[in-house]
Order: structure tokens, then sequence, then C-alpha cells
């Protein structure tokens, strides 16, 4: 996988780091409303890269809401969501947004 061979090469710090730089060089160059979602099962590192992103950049939200399940049917093996994966994060992120009121759903 992509992760196992970026790790071969960086630390875990420098990995967090290109997280960051990643996120800062993004800030300009889109300043919309923006919601960034991840995996429920998002190690704790990441998720706080992107929540304190998400707190220090105005109209952006962090939602740690999508389901991931580590099963044939809803990932390839090298990790990227089949279609039933993909379904799964559609529903998830749909959810949250209505919750929110965001997008109005009467059903």
């Amino acid at each position: 996988m992509a992760e196992e061979r970026l790790r071969a090469v960086y630390t875990p710090s420098q990995i967090l780091s290109f997280q960051r730089s990643y996120l800062d060089a993004f800030m300009p160059a889109y300043q919309g409303k923006l919601i960034i979602f991840t995996f429920k099962s998002t190690k704790k590192e990441y998720k706080d890269i992107m929540a304190s992103f998400a707190r220090v950049r105005p109209n952006t939200w962090f939602a740690d809401v999508l389901t991931y399940k580590d099963s044939r049917v809803w990932r390839f093996p090298d990790g990227h969501p089949t279609a039933v994966g993909y379904e799964q994060m559609a529903f998830d992120m749909m959810k949250y947004l209505t919750s929110l009121g965001i997008v109005p759903c009467s059903r």
C-alpha cells in the first residue's frame, strides 16, 4: 500500500508535517465554504490536524462521520473504496449534511 511505502521513507512526524503544509497551502487557494470529511477510524493525530485547520479557517467544518469496514465488499485490496464503499460514504455525508440543515431532506 502507498501508506506503507510512505512510512518506509519518512518518519511519522515528517508525514504529519507534510499533511499540515498541504492544508496550509490550500488555504489561500480556496476561500469558499468547506467541509472536511474523514473516517471515524482515522488516526487521532490526523484528525487533530484537520480539526485544527477547520477551527482557524472561516466557514470550515470538520466531520469524522464516514463509515469504514475492512471488507472486500467495501474496499479494494489497495484500500480504495469499491462502489459499495463510495455509496456508504455518500450516505454518511448526506446524513451529516441533513442533520445540520445544510441540505434539506424530507426523507
